[in-house]
């Protein structure tokens, strides 16, 4: 019986850790599949932000999606560390995406939610 249970664990370690490794590639292949015409929307998610500056001022931490049209009106920029962290809701409009830099570029400075 421990024979099979030492099996069932070194298993389950060997999957915990490829899990792990497909995890910790996942946000590099998610970038890649950004297209200038259509993405899903989970691929967004923890994409960086920068300003037209480059310097990167935060991260994608949610979209919001007009229910009527379907569209896409808002990100919720995520900006600061976990002890000063601040989200806004920014209108789409105001980014680009920059495939040089595999980030998106908020092309406003005003980041008002109109």
């Amino acid at each position: 019986m421990s024979s099979n249970f030492n099996h069932s664990a070194g298993r389950l370690e060997r999957e915990a850790l490829m899990d792990q490794q497909i995890f910790e590639q996942q946000p590099i292949s998610k970038v890649e599949e950004i297209s200038s015409r259509s993405i899903a929307g989970e691929l967004l998610l923890g994409c960086t932000i920068v300003n037209q500056g480059g310097e990167e001022i935060g991260e994608i931490e949610d979209v919001l999606i007009d229910i009527s049209s379907g569209r896409v009106t808002h990100v919720l920029l995520s900006a600061g560390d976990w002890l000063n962290s601040t989200t806004e809701a920014v209108a789409w409009q105001k980014f680009c995406f920059d495939p040089t830099g595999r980030c998106f570029v908020l092309t406003d400075e005003e980041r008002s939610a109109q």
